[in-house]
Formats: C-alpha cells, structure tokens, sequence
C-alpha cells in the first residue's frame, strides 16, 4: 500500500499524526481538561502506572480519525435526505426541536458504520438460532 505521492505508508497509515498528538497529550498530562485527550493524557494501568505517551497517542489518532469519518459520513447521508425529501426540509425549518430526533433516525437511514459486533452476555435463541454467551456476532 503506498500514499498518493507513491512513499510507503507503512503499517500505521495515521503516522503522521504520531508527534500532533505527543503534543497534544503532553500538554493534557502536564494541564488535564475536561475532555477526551485529557481522559487518555492521564489514564493509568489497573496496577496505577503510567502508559508511555506512545501507546496513548495510537488510540488518540485513530479516535480522532474514525470521528472524522463517521461524522462526514453521517452528515452527508442526513443531507441526501433532505435533498430527497423536502417535507423534511420544511417539517425542520418549522420546528428546529425535530433536528435532534432526525440526526439520530438519520443513523437508522444510513449508518457510518456498517459492521456492528455485539457480545452475548448469556446463551440464548433469536430467530431460532442458538446464541452461546461469549459468542460475538455481526
């Protein structure tokens, strides 16, 4: 697999935002917010030490491109609707307490995602088919 300028990109394409996020997360370390970076910054092990800053950068940049992903994704497919559907258009410019309420019925329209896994926490049948706990489906 190779970047548009035909470098290789190696095993971990988000790479580049490998020392961004150092910052980031020395700066939340050293200063803790209130947000997301700041919970990671400052994670700890279950035994209380101190992940070295490297592991904790990994999950930051992949969170930070899934959330791009998947709200450019659903932003885009919430548009398609109301391109398609100017009832809605109206019904929302009308009543702007109903675009809450779209947004979410807008990820039962089109999800981001397309793959879900879910774990079952006890045995048990759906649709006639055996579910063993432990087992995860998709």
């Amino acid at each position: 697999m190779g970047s548009l300028d035909h470098e290789p990109v190696g095993i971990n394409p988000l790479e580049y935002l490998d020392e961004r996020f150092s910052g980031y997360l020395a700066d939340r370390r050293r200063d803790p917010r209130g947000d997301i970076l700041s919970g990671l910054a400052t994670a700890t092990y279950p035994d209380g030490s101190t992940p070295e800053l490297i592991e904790v950068v990994r999950p930051a940049t992949f969170l930070f491109a899934a959330g791009q992903e998947t709200v450019t994704k659903l932003l885009s497919s919430a548009l398609r609707v109301l391109g398609e559907r100017p009832e809605y258009q109206k019904m929302l410019r009308e009543d702007r307490s109903l675009i809450k309420p779209f947004m979410e019925e807008s990820l039962r329209f089109d999800s981001p995602t397309k793959i879900d896994f879910r774990l079952a926490r006890k045995t048990t049948t759906l649709g006639g088919v055996d579910i063993p706990a432990g087992r995860s489906s998709c």
